[in-house]
């Protein structure tokens, strides 16, 4: 292999790998399980601890999916630090981090941060897929008011409460109204 086609195979890698993560977060935020599902090789492991646990296999894995799935009524992740650590040849490793915004299956607002350690490996089919994904949740946490699941429910910016924080803002910056 020249130089060239060895630093366009390691491109390639590095897309896929940022494929993986994405469709992992895109999968649990969307419901997809399929999508979800395919990120995993067949005798991977989500490691989560805490109260969610391990679950080894895909079986397994795809019982964690509908646990989360149940437990929270929407999910959105921002994954943020991506870094590729290893790669050789058909295996890799990673970690990122997440800020999770969401509510709950009760309709409780909740925020949530997290750090992953991955090890991947690439199938035969050339898709990068988990070997190995463990999550160290490092708080979630409710809102302290809770919203509700109704649209009508979730809008906490009102023009009152506009005006009353624009008021406080004000006030502390000694600035009066004219």
């Amino acid at each position: 292999m020249s130089d060239i086609e060895a630093r366009l195979s390691y491109i390639e890698d590095r897309i896929g790998i940022s494929d993986l993560t994405c469709n992992y977060v895109h999968g649990m935020d969307k419901g997809d399980k399929d999508r979800f599902m395919d990120c995993w090789t067949d005798d991977s492991a989500f490691v989560i601890g805490g109260a969610w646990g391990e679950y080894v296999g895909k079986e397994n894995i795809a019982d964690g999916f509908n646990a989360f799935q149940w437990a929270f009524h929407e999910m959105h992740h921002f994954t943020t630090g991506h870094q590729v650590l290893t790669l050789t040849g058909n295996t890799a490793t990673g970690q990122c981090d997440a800020f999770v915004a969401g509510t709950d299956s009760e309709g409780t607002p909740i925020s949530a941060t997290a750090s992953y350690v991955d090890a991947y490996e690439k199938g035969s089919d050339g898709k990068w897929r988990f070997s190995r994904r463990e999550i160290a949740i490092h708080f979630l946490v409710p809102w302290l008011t809770p919203q509700g699941i109704e649209e009508a429910t979730r809008g906490y910016h009102t023009p009152e409460i506009g005006e009353r924080l624009v008021n406080i803002g004000m006030a502390r910056d000694g600035v009066t109204a004219d």
